[in-house]
């Protein structure tokens, strides 16, 4: 195995003092890389649990002057932050989805590509999602035409 598979989820290593290990010792350490990005929020998904929450955001970049799905994130929000951003994203709803997207769920919300989202993650899957993606929070004064072009 090559060190690329291994930088795209982190690093891990044992320290210095001993001899290698089979197994995880208190003195083994795994660092993560993440990442960070912006990504333009095209849609959510209700709470099942919380009224008026959200159960996941639907979040899309950049390529070639159009919108691309990239997934979602349904983690790193507070109960404010998330009801702020709910009434927010409720005054942005469309009845079609900004770009084409395949096996669309009935209960997703669609809206305007004007609210950006900053998302932290670990890695991008082999077709172009995004992987353990947490919400950081909207940002206020970025254009939808500032997220995250993709190659």
């Amino acid at each position: 195995m090559g060190t690329r598979p291994v930088l795209r989820a982190g690093l891990g290593g044992d320290a210095i003092k001993g001899p290698l290990a089979r197994r995880r010792r208190g003195d083994w350490l795994k660092i993560k890389r993440v990442q960070a990005e912006r990504f333009v929020i095209i849609g959510y998904e209700a709470s099942t649990t919380a009224p008026g929450g959200i159960g996941r955001l639907l979040l899309a970049a950049c390529q070639r002057n159009h919108l691309v799905y990239v997934g979602s994130v349904g983690t790193g929000f507070t109960q404010a932050g998330a009801t702020a951003l709910r009434k927010q994203m409720d005054e942005l709803i469309i009845l079609k989805p900004a770009l084409c997207m395949k096996g669309c769920r009935q209960d997703y919300r669609w809206l305007t590509p004007a609210l950006v989202a900053e998302v932290e993650f670990l890695a991008w899957t082999h077709d172009g999602k995004l992987q353990q993606a947490s919400y950081k929070g909207l940002l206020v004064d970025a254009d939808a035409a500032e997220v995250f072009a993709l190659r």
